[in-house]
Formats: C-alpha cells, structure tokens, sequence
C-alpha cells in the first residue's frame, strides 16, 4: 500500500537511504538468525547424541553444559531480537514513545 505511514500514527517519512540502511539491518538480522539456528542444530545434536550413549558426556560436553548453553542461546535470541528491533528504531526514529 502506497503511503501506508500515513496511516499508522507516530511513523513519518523515510528516504530511500534510511529505508536501505533499514533493509541492510533486517538482512543482517536474517543472516545472524541463521547462525543461531546453525548453533542450535550443533547442540541438539549433541543432546541427543547423549542421551544415546552410557557416557557421561558427548563431544566434551555434558548434560549440565548443553543445558548452560541452551540457555545462553535463548538469552542471545531474545537480546540480539531487542538490538535489532533498537536498531532500526534509531534509523527510523518513529515518533511515539
């Protein structure tokens, strides 16, 4: 929809430089979402690697470490989604709080 910024209150109107530079931020937001989901392939592969094996460990790591890891993964998801979101809020600079 053309001039859908209209529309919604608070949004005001980009250049074609601001919306590439947004663009270039969501890209990089998609690439770095998928070397998370890379990383969290690694790990639940190796969770599931010992929970099928009578070690006590897999690849070095233990239950108690791919569950630290695990959530430290969620903690990066959760905080790189707030920076990014920050991030095109500073180039787009809506108005509302």
């Amino acid at each position: 929809m053309k001039d859908q910024h209209e529309k919604i209150k608070g949004y005001r109107n980009l250049d074609d430089t601001k919306i590439a530079m947004i663009n270039v931020v969501k890209d990089h937001e998609g690439e770095t979402n998928d070397l998370l989901k890379l990383v969290m392939g690694f790990l639940l592969d190796d969770k599931a690697a010992l929970h099928n094996t009578p070690d006590d460990s897999v690849n070095g790591l233990t239950l108690e470490d791919i569950q630290e890891s695990e959530r430290c993964l969620h903690i990066a998801k959760q905080r790189l989604q707030e920076g990014y979101m920050w991030f095109v809020r500073g180039i787009a600079l809506p108005e509302s709080v």
